[in-house]
């Protein structure tokens, strides 16, 4: 009788889960495009501020960061 309850329950908590996933991603979605706006506009404001000279650099050291990480993997720490 124990394990027919637990197999009951766990059916419907599957159950309930899978009907109400929709309006789960629904919502996570329309969250997710308000923030986008907002990490558009703090993305913009920064790379404004930044030099020609200091975007090249940085560039470069992502460029050897990402060409250097299967050998070496403390190449990433540059994105710490």
């Amino acid at each position: 009788h124990r394990q027919e309850l637990l197999d009951f329950q766990m059916n419907d908590s599957n159950f309930m889960k899978m009907i109400r996933m929709s309006q789960s991603l629904a919502r996570k979605l329309r969250k997710a495009n308000r923030s986008a706006a907002t990490a558009v506009t703090a993305f913009t404001d920064l790379d404004s501020t930044v030099s020609p000279e200091q975007r090249k650099m940085w560039e470069s050291e992502e460029r050897v960061a990402q060409e250097t990480r299967i050998t070496d993997p403390s190449a990433m720490d540059i994105f710490d």
